[in-house]
């Protein structure tokens, strides 16, 4: 999935951030060209428990971040 999101960071380091402090792995939309900026790719391959559970650790480290990006 090619996430697009609305925030004032790099899909770089909201890539960074997101595997450090939550410890999941995505790939910055940059790495697809310049228009991929601003957006995050996820995959969904594995088994549903891990899926659901990095979808849980990636929507509550937004919820606990959003207010000091």
């Amino acid at each position: 999935m090619f996430v697009k999101y609305n925030l004032p960071i790099s899909s770089i380091e909201m890539a960074k951030r997101l595997l450090y402090e939550a410890q999941v792995a995505v790939v910055p939309g940059s790495d697809f060209g310049k228009n991929g900026e601003g957006h995050l790719r996820i995959s969904f391959g594995g088994y549903k428990k891990d899926i659901l559970d990095a979808t849980e650790r990636i929507k509550n480290w937004i919820k606990n971040h959003l207010k000091i990006i």
